[in-house]
């Protein structure tokens, strides 16, 4: 079996999804499946992402912006291929499922916690035309992969008879671990979408701790539905400009320092299927606030391995207290958490068997 990633932008950027490609591409590759990553011939760049080991196919897609189409996708199968697409509400990933069906290549579709009900608000109409479309393309897949089982529930509303298949993105522990919190500061990481990410509740909740008990808010991300400048408004508004701090994107060392010198980690995202600068946060062993609306926060909350709030600026604030008061359990408790949970030996080796198992089942039903 090879695993065949199509993903257009595959060689541009490093957002959330991008990453995850590649992390899975790579768990795969190292699990000894035969990888390859099929991408838009017209966005290329020197990505820093890219596993160079992993084979990656150039192809030439015909139309413009969001609606570019592969063209020639099935001279890149084979028939023991299995083809896995990324994201959601893309027209190009329903002309590539269409042509793999066509020549006997089962997909699988990776939505990145794209059918989310609250997700599902933003540009609800457009989203509301191409259901049926959605809803065909996905279950005629072999499976949707959703990262946690608490995704399932919504994910069916969209839906119904799509068959499941649930493994998180895997993370490795890094040798590096957190400081004691030494930066003296709370700590964000991601991109600037204010309500998606429930950044103005989160500057709310600064607002709401006593001066005395109030440690420093520092954010760092790119651009994306908002800027820097429209945080800081938030933070003007709120009359906390002297506690919050916003900053453009860290890699690299600066970003593992940023991490590991915090005394907390704060996540209040409104919903989020998977946050990768949170789980490298959990891995440092950063302690972490997490809203109850993550799809990872049911399994943090089982293992007690961070304070799980509700999206509100009163409950983020009492999150903050709490994990002030005891750090080091929850830094134990979250390294644990990751090195169990999260493991990519443990989960790349049970999602080849899931996939296997799907596709005798498919075979068996011809």
């Amino acid at each position: 079996m090879r695993l065949v990633h199509y993903y257009p932008r595959a060689l541009i950027g490093d957002g959330g999804p991008t990453r995850a490609m590649w992390n899975w591409a790579s768990a795969a590759y190292n699990g000894g499946c035969d990888v390859a990553v099929i991408y838009d011939a017209d966005l290329e760049t020197q990505s820093q992402l890219r596993n160079p080991a992993i084979s990656i196919i150039p192809l030439k897609h015909t139309g413009a912006g969001l609606v570019r189409m592969p063209r020639r996708l099935a001279a890149a199968l084979a028939a023991d291929d299995v083809l896995v697409l990324h994201s959601t509400y893309i027209p190009s990933n329903v002309v590539a499922a269409w042509t793999a069906h066509r020549h006997g290549v089962p997909y699988i579709v990776m939505p990145h916690g794209g059918y989310d009900r609250r997700a599902r608000r933003r540009r609800r109409h457009r989203k509301q035309w191409w259901l049926p479309v959605e809803r065909a393309y996905l279950e005629g897949s072999l499976a949707v992969h959703l990262f946690f089982k608490s995704e399932m529930q919504d994910a069916a509303e969209v839906a119904p008879n799509a068959r499941w298949l649930v493994a998180p993105t895997g993370f490795d522990l890094p040798a590096d671990r957190w400081d004691g919190g030494t930066g003296g500061y709370l700590a964000w990481i991601g991109r600037y979408d204010i309500r998606h990410k429930g950044l103005d509740l989160l500057v709310d909740a600064i607002s709401r701790l006593a001066v005395p008990d109030r440690p420093p808010l520092r954010l760092h991300g790119r651009r994306s539905e908002d800027s820097v400048e429209d945080i800081e408004r938030i933070a003007r508004a709120s009359g906390v400009t002297d506690a919050v701090t916003v900053g453009g994107q860290l890699d690299g060392p600066d970003k593992i320092d940023f991490l590991r010198r915090a005394v907390a980690y704060v996540h209040p995202s409104r919903w989020e299927a998977y946050s990768l600068a949170l789980v490298e946060a959990l891995a440092y062993g950063v302690p972490s606030v997490v809203s109850v609306f993550c799809s990872i926060a049911h399994e943090l909350q089982a293992a007690d391995a961070a304070i799980i709030v509700d999206s509100t600026p009163d409950s983020i604030a009492s999150g903050i207290s709490a994990i002030l008061r005891s750090p080091q359990q929850y830094s134990d408790r979250a390294i644990q958490f990751v090195r169990t949970s999260l493991s990519w030996t443990v989960i790349i080796e049970d999602y080849l068997l899931q996939i296997e198992s799907l596709r005798r089942g498919r075979l068996g039903t011809r």
